[in-house]
């Protein structure tokens, strides 16, 4: 519980400062973000706690999320989306994974799963930090 509280909160702060501070590039990767963290919330409150094998609406969430990083990497001339993607991918590719790999114990893929959402909120966090540091 305490957990969730503290990840809601880094999360919300980064999404502020984000919506803030950031150009429409990052603004859109945290809107994903939102979009991608307030569903898998939701669908795992209404009852879905099952996390294996496969839960196809997280997996459809994730499969989202990534196109919508791919759509952001392409537009932009910058790198730091296609780290998105590709943490984006490793989530999705852990789904899948979790298929063939029944005796996986539920926490790990839950934390096989999280872990990827830290890293994408650095990102969007270090990217926006650096623009706004960058002289005019």
């Amino acid at each position: 519980m305490l957990w969730g509280i503290l990840f809601w909160l880094l999360f919300l702060s980064v999404t502020a400062y984000v919506l803030f501070k950031g150009d429409t590039f990052k603004r859109a990767a945290i809107g994903t973000m939102f979009f991608g963290v307030s569903a898998t919330t939701i669908i795992y409150a209404l009852g879905s706690h099952k996390w294996l094998p496969l839960n196809v609406s997280i997996l459809a969430i994730d499969l989202i999320a990534l196109l919508a990083f791919a759509w952001i990497s392409v537009r932009s001339r910058q790198i730091w989306p296609l780290l998105l993607v590709a943490w984006q991918l490793a989530a999705v590719t852990i789904h899948v994974a979790s298929t063939f790999a029944v005796d996986l114990m539920p926490r790990a893929y839950g934390i096989g799963q999280g872990i990827w959402a830290y890293l994408q909120f650095a990102t969007i966090f270090a990217a926006t930090v650096r623009d706004q540091r960058k002289p005019n």
